[in-house]
């Protein structure tokens, strides 16, 4: 096998896996190979002796993103008013972002310490305890 070729493995597809086709390829006698990507779980994957995974690539999970928005109106003068803290996946976060500043906060902690400021409140919709 070339070495521009992924290593070979076997997978077991449970029930109504799906795959992608990224291309078609047709061989010297005419037929025609279908090259397919499916995602499995890695219990379902076994290696096949005699290939190297060592260089297949590994993706760790994405970080989470911020779980708690300070959302604050905006006066006339662009200035921002009392904030409210609220939970990312509050209902009562205003959409409007001409009328309201969101801000995401990074960590809880930061969160806990936003509400330790006398004009920042927790929204009363969602009840964020950072």
């Amino acid at each position: 096998m070339p070495d521009s070729l992924p290593p070979r493995i076997r997978v077991t597809l449970p029930g109504s896996t799906t795959g992608q086709i990224t291309g078609w390829q047709q061989d010297q006698d005419g037929q025609w190979w279908a090259t397919v990507t499916v995602r499995a779980p890695a219990t379902a994957v076994q290696p096949v002796d005699g290939e190297d995974y060592s260089h297949v690539p590994r993706q760790p999970a994405p970080q989470p993103g911020p779980k708690y928005v300070l959302v604050a109106p905006i006066d006339p003068a662009g200035q921002p008013l009392a904030a409210e803290l609220h939970e990312t996946t509050c209902f009562a976060i205003p959409r409007d972002s001409s009328l309201h500043r969101v801000t995401p906060i990074p960590t809880p902690a930061d969160a806990r310490g936003m509400l330790g400021f006398p004009d920042t409140t927790a929204c009363t919709a969602c009840r964020p305890e950072p």
